[in-house]
């Protein structure tokens, strides 16, 4: 496997863990100490559907450089 595209794939999968583990770890329990549960469900409601495209559009990418390359 080139060695490009090793270095394209090993940065897709760790843009996805470092996403995963930036809501995990920092945005879901700020949310819930400043908000109220109301306006933190609010809020999630409009980050959980942003954050799910954007994890299967990183991993469709990577799974394209994988065909691809």
């Amino acid at each position: 496997m080139n060695t490009m595209i090793l270095t394209l794939l090993i940065l897709c999968y760790s843009l996805v863990l470092g996403i995963i583990f930036a809501q995990v770890l920092l945005t879901a329990p700020v949310v819930f100490k400043v908000l109220d549960s109301q306006n933190a469900s609010k809020f999630l409601r409009k980050v959980f559907p942003r954050y799910y495209l954007l994890l299967f559009l990183i991993t469709l990418v990577a799974l394209l450089i994988s065909f691809l390359g």
